[in-house]
């Protein structure tokens, strides 16, 4: 998600149905999207929707935190 741009974001936006719930996965400090816009870092930026932030980083190696 953190590479989308506002094209592919619009393009995805006009086919999902309307009562369906989106979730989004990305990482906030990605490269910007070789497209215009930065869909997922202003819509974090936003602050106008609910967000979850991965606080520890995995050791290399290990693919689980339990």
């Amino acid at each position: 998600m953190s590479m989308t741009s506002t094209l592919l974001m619009g393009g995805l936006m006009a086919v999902i149905p309307t009562n369906i719930h989106l979730v989004l996965v990305g990482d906030f400090d990605q490269l910007p999207s070789v497209g215009p816009g930065q869909v997922f870092r202003d819509l974090l930026e936003s602050n106008r929707l609910p967000q979850v932030r991965l606080a520890t980083d995995l050791p290399p190696g290990r693919r689980f935190l339990f």
